[in-house]
């Protein structure tokens, strides 16, 4: 154990142990097994273990797992007795922490984490701790998240059981755990959407819409699925992160032939790629998660915020759809933080001249989708006529410097509520100026092998992206550059309704990816105790210079993380050092001046059901001192937290 005022040296951070996967319930025809060889434990283990992978070189012999087995058999066998009913997720001892996860029924995923190890230097005792890892809670979801990848790209797992020849089966697994394993927890700090994440909900963009834009949007949308039935259903997403607020879910069909949790995890899946390496084809089509190192696009030559490093790399571009857009699409190639606002006077030149708003169900008499011509001279008028979406999945091009194209399938199993199980489909994505369009069908659908259907498909998407979008391209640019010039928010929110299981967020999105940093540059107060032995730099921890603020009102990674565990253990443990309590409402401090509000809006509000907002104050700030009574009404601690966030608040509700 620890104690106050210790000085710590590091010897190894947390790494993977092993993971396993077992049914006990599973029966074997056991003529097929050559059981000669095998005693009765090594059968047992044979019979309920599907996959174990071990990661830190160790053997592990058939008794040995079988004691795990039983073990984890045995405890839950208690747990469910003692604990009514609820069965045990995680273990921690000594050197270890194992998460046990339930995924179908009878089926069991095990992660086994081995703890950072420590030296105390005044006595050279060696000791196990905690740090480096986020709560189990938040190890768990990652675990479930990878879960619902597999599910999502090779369905459940007794299907495939039923199908495979059990060698065939085990095999997948392992490979696939395997690089699922590695490359997901390069640490096994809070990533990605931090606390969010455990709740399994999708982003939604809080951009805002005109009056009128769902109503017109459905009517093209309608109009188009009835001429082709073979559509399924359409999800459409903006993926320009910056404002990060923006980034999500557009449009999704409330009248979905899917279960809505295969829906969510389609969504997330490609959340998940747009925010850590970007929507390619090559990132698309892989059915696992990437090494960081494989797709890091950054070097140490280059700064991160060059913007002639992204124009010399085109395939990059896709990490910020707006910063392209205003580069390499209308030729800007101006850093955006030095250009206007008056510069957006340009781009309404390029936009196509259509009319906002009309009666539902009816497109402009004066709108010709534009067709691509060959023969047009390189004239500012003929690249207004050019389409520039291309599809990710679908009739992709081979090279970007070349013409010749071909067709790119997508697999994924979804199910549909009239069907007992996951099955194939496939899917189509046709991306353009930062807003994609993915479409579903069933997975024998023969027209996606005519490159002629998708000549069809890129015309009636085109034409709904230029009726019904293209001025929320101009919104992501205004916003962008907006949001490049301006300082930084004094505050965070997240909105979830549990309903639909989406999110709306201006959280900010935690990298995962790595570099060196000295431990002189860390915040004083993190692990101010610990140090690390023979000059050693953290790599890809929590204490990254990635984030590194670029002025005091930044929030650097490491606060970021920090936060973001604060959050997620008030919303567990419901514990602070000073807090307010009203019905409905609760507002908490945590470290460094954090002061988060935790509200239950109710199932009626059709903004959400649950907010939280995340504020920090100046040690300066005079208001920090009376925040106990700053709320305006007694039943409301949204004014609590200032004027910026009441105001915000009220036109956000005003809005909806």
């Amino acid at each position: 154990m620890e104690s106050a005022g210790q000085q710590l040296v590091l010897q190894s951070y947390p790494g993977l142990q092993f993971f396993a996967i077992f049914n006990p319930k599973l029966q074997f025809d056991e003529e097929s097994i050559s059981s000669s060889d095998l005693d009765e434990t090594e059968l047992e283990v044979k019979r309920k273990l599907l996959c174990f992978i071990r990661f830190d070189g160790a053997e592990t012999s058939s008794f040995q797992k079988f004691k795990l087995i039983g073990m984890i058999e045995g405890l839950q066998d208690f747990s469910s007795k003692f604990r009514g009913g609820n069965k045990l997720r995680f273990i921690d001892t000594q050197k270890t922490r194992l998460i046990l996860l339930n995924v179908e029924q009878d089926y069991w995923l095990v992660l086994s984490i081995r703890l950072a190890e420590v030296k105390v230097t005044a006595t050279n005792e060696k000791i196990f701790t905690l740090r480096f890892l986020a709560l189990p809670e938040y190890t768990e979801a990652e675990l479930q998240e990878g879960y619902r990848w597999w599910r999502l790209h090779n369905g459940e797992f007794s299907f495939n059981y039923n199908q495979l020849p059990l060698d065939s089966f085990t095999q997948l697994l392992e490979d696939w755990w395997y690089t699922w394993c590695k490359n997901k927890w390069v640490n096994f700090e809070i990533k990605s959407e931090g606390f969010v994440d455990v709740d399994h909900s999708f982003r939604k963009s809080s951009i805002e819409l005109p009056n009128g834009f769902t109503d017109s949007l459905e009517a093209n949308l309608a109009e188009w699925m009835s001429e082709d039935p073979e559509i399924l259903d359409i999800i459409i997403m903006n993926t320009t992160k910056t404002p990060i607020k923006n980034f999500g879910v557009l449009w999704k069909n409330k009248d979905s032939k899917f279960e809505q949790e295969s829906i969510v995890d389609l969504i997330r899946y490609q959340q998940c790629i747009a925010l850590t390496v970007g929507l390619t084809t090559n990132n698309l089509s892989e059915g696992n998660v990437l090494s960081p190192s494989e797709v890091d696009p950054t070097s140490p030559e280059e700064e991160r915020e060059n913007l002639f490093y992204l124009i010399a790399n085109q395939s990059l571009s896709f990490l910020e759809p707006s910063k392209n857009f205003l580069t390499t699409q209308l030729g800007n190639i101006l850093y955006p933080a030095t250009m206007t606002l008056d510069a957006m006077s340009s781009i309404s030149g390029y936009m196509p001249e259509v009319s906002w708003f009309y009666n539902k169900g009816e497109t402009p008499p004066t709108l010709e989708a534009p067709q691509a011509n060959d023969d047009a001279e390189n004239t500012p008028d003929a690249k207004v006529n050019e389409k520039r979406g291309k599809f990710l999945i679908g009739m992709v091009k081979l090279h970007t410097n070349t013409d010749e194209k071909e067709i790119c399938d997508k697999l994924v199993f979804l199910k549909q509520k009239d069907e007992p199980t996951y099955m194939e489909h496939k899917l189509l994505i046709y991306e353009v100026a930062g807003l994609t369009f993915t479409a579903i069908y069933r997975g024998d659908c023969a027209s996606l092998n005519e490159p002629e259907y998708y000549r069809k498909l890129e015309d009636s998407l085109y034409k709904i992206w230029q009726t019904c979008l293209y001025r929320l391209v101009l919104e992501n640019i205004k916003e962008y550059q907006s949001c490049v010039k301006s300082e930084p928010s004094t505050f965070y929110y997240l909105l979830y309704d549990r309903p639909s299981d989406s999110h709306q967020s201006s959280f900010p999105v935690i990298s995962f990816r790595g570099s060196d940093e000295d431990f002189g540059e860390l915040d004083s107060d993190v692990f101010s105790t610990l140090t690390l032995k023979d000059n050693e730099t953290i790599k890809g921890s929590i204490l990254n210079s990635t984030s590194k603020p670029k002025n005091a009102k930044e929030i650097s990674k490491s606060q970021l993380i920090s936060l973001n565990q604060s959050i997620l253990s008030l919303s567990t443990e419901s514990r602070s050092e000073q807090e307010i309590l009203l019905p409905d409402e609760k507002l908490l401090k945590t470290g460094r001046n954090w002061w988060v509000l935790f509200k239950d809006l109710g199932e009626s509000q059709a903004y959400g059901t649950s907010l939280i907002i995340a504020k920090k104050f100046d040690s300066k700030d005079p208001s920090k001192k009376d925040i106990f009574n700053n709320s305006d009404s007694d039943d409301n601690l949204v004014s609590s937290l200032g004027e910026d966030v009441s105001e915000w608040w009220e036109q956000f509700t005003r809005s909806v």
